[in-house]
This record gives structure tokens, C-alpha cells and sequence, in this order.
């Protein structure tokens, strides 16, 4: 309750606390020091590509983290 009140009244706040989704792999090519910020490794982002069904990184275009932490599977 505290941090949605602070939030809602401080921008400086909401700003210290939200995120912004991050692009973690793009057109082939793992962003490793995006990967390094958020500890994500290479072998979440092709457990979460298998789930999807995606064999192969060819059929991926991105990869994002997203603010809740889910990754998300661009083809």
C-alpha cells in the first residue's frame, strides 16, 4: 500500500521502482550486457523459446524481458 501511495503522488518514485522491458536477444544475437543487467542466461531464454515451441533461433526475431519478469518470444 505504501509503494502504490508514494508512486502515485511522487514521480521520482514511480520512476525509481518501474522498469522498462528490455531487449535481451535481436535478430540472431544474444545482448549480453542486457543479459548481465537483468541475470538472464542464454540457457532461460531457449528453456522459454522451447516452451513456446520454437526449436531453432532462426524463427526468433527478439527476445524481451518485460517489466513483470516473463520473457517474451518475438518471431
Amino acid at each position: 500500500y505504501v509503494i502504490t501511495l508514494l508512486s502515485s503522488r511522487y514521480a521520482p518514485f514511480k520512476q525509481v521502482i518501474s522498469s522498462e522491458p528490455t531487449l535481451l536477444f535481436f535478430q540472431g544475437n544474444f545482448l549480453r550486457k542486457a543479459m548481465r543487467a537483468e541475470r538472464v542466461t542464454e540457457e532461460e531464454m531457449l528453456a522459454s523459446m522451447r516452451e513456446q515451441g520454437i526449436g531453432s533461433l532462426g524463427q526468433v526475431e527478439a527476445v524481451i524481458m518485460e517489466t513483470e519478469g516473463q520473457l517474451s518470444i518475438i518471431k
